[in-house]
Formats: C-alpha cells, structure tokens, sequence
C-alpha cells in the first residue's frame, strides 16, 4: 500500500460526487449517482426516507488470501453487499476466494491484471491489463473497472469503453491506503461524510488490513442502525 498512497492521495481528491466519473484534470462526465426509486405513498416520509439510504462498500486490490475471507464474514453478518475491485493476477491465485465472494451476492469487477497506471500504458496495453482480468474473473465477470490510483485520462475511458467497460470511481475514500490511519480514523471517515449513494473506496488487499477490516466492523452496525442498506453498485 506504502506505494500507492501517494497518487492515491491526489486522485482520491478529484471524484467528486460522481459515481461514474474521471479525475479532476479532465473533462467531467455526464454520469452521475443513481438516482434513489420513488416509494409508494403510503409509505411515511420518515420510512421513506429510511428505504432510500444505500451505501456502495467497494474494495480494490484483492482478493487476499488473508483478508479477504475476514471482508466477507464480517460483510455476511450485517447482510451487507459490496463490490470487489479485483487485480486478474490475485483473481487467478485465489480462485477459491474469487469464487466465494460470487456464491455470497457480491460483485467482482476489474481493477486491471497488476494494478498498473493505464495512464502511463499504450493503447495496447490497456486492453491487455483489461481484458485479461476479464478471462481471469470467466463467469464472474461484470462491466465495470475501476483505475488503479484513480489514474486515467480521456484515452484511457475510450480504451476501456472499446472493450466493453464502464469506468467507476469513488466520493468517499476512506484513506484505509495511509499508514497513518487508524482503524478509529477510518471509521470517522465514513460515519461524518457518507450520504444516500455513497461510493465508498477501501482495500482488501496489498498491506496489512488490520485497521481497515476493525474499522468495517464498526461501520457496518453503526450504518444499519441509521438505516442504510448496502448493495453492490448498479448498472455493471
């Protein structure tokens, strides 16, 4: 993680609240949240707006040997689902742990095949990284990829758009990536700024996870006790 934080720290900055999106040094994109369904009227304003809070947890760099069974428990317990950002090459090595995280409800999607900068790549070589975790993910495979670092630029959207994905980033990046952060911090994070259609980044693999999956622990119930409900992102 000690190598990432860096860009991280400056991408993380510019997502705004897109849920579909691209960083702040290139034009903004039309897409935006998915919009909450309107609820039948009989239902009060105070229950209605209970039904409308859904946060997305989404995961990226896994799946780990170690971590990522813990994710999954803890998410199983809450009822919570979640989207996992997943490398092709530890999609390969844990074919098992891939496997789990579809039979439990929740959604695989590409983080490319080595967590590479596609912003630093040809236009071959995105769509090797790509399309080679899709083979990786086989039956599990969805249409959505989210750029390490939350690195891309114009070219890159329209490479990955070619090859049939739709780019995803974040608006509430836990820092879990930081060695500074605490698993108090990181929970502090999420609990002041998240919303109704929160995209919420954190990691399941690369470092130890250890403050990051203490500080789930505690999101989870706390958010439930508000009302939220956690589902893994639409339109993928």
């Amino acid at each position: 993680m000690r190598r990432i934080a860096v860009m991280l720290s400056t991408m993380s900055l510019a997502c705004g609240a897109a849920f579909i999106a691209a960083p702040a040094q290139a034009a903004p994109t039309s897409s935006a949240p998915a919009q909450a369904v309107s609820l039948p009227p009989v239902l009060s304003q105070s229950a209605q707006a209970a039904a409308k809070r859904t946060v997305y947890l989404t995961f990226d760099d896994g799946p780990s040997g170690t971590w990522t069974p813990r994710y999954l428990d803890a998410l199983k317990k809450y009822g919570a689902k979640a989207t996992f950002f997943t490398t092709g090459q530890n999609a390969k090595a844990h074919p098992k742990i891939t496997a789990r995280i579809h039979r439990e409800g929740h959604l695989l999607a590409n983080h490319t095949w080595s967590h590479a900068n596609l912003t630093k790549l040809s236009k071959s070589k995105v769509k090797s990284q790509l399309t080679r975790t899709q083979s990786a993910l086989g039956r599990y495979r969805s249409a959505c990829m989210r750029p390490p670092y939350g690195a891309t630029n114009s070219s890159v959207r329209r490479w990955t758009k070619e090859v049939g994905l739709k780019t995803v980033l974040w608006d509430l990046d836990t820092r879990d990536w930081e060695n500074s952060q605490t698993s108090t911090g990181i929970y502090n994070r999420v609990i002041r700024n998240v919303h109704n259609g929160s995209v919420v980044l954190m990691h399941d693999g690369g470092d130890s996870q250890r403050d990051s999956l203490a500080a789930l622990k505690r999101i989870l119930p706390k958010l439930k006790s508000k009302g939220y409900t956690f589902k893994v992102l639409p339109s993928c």
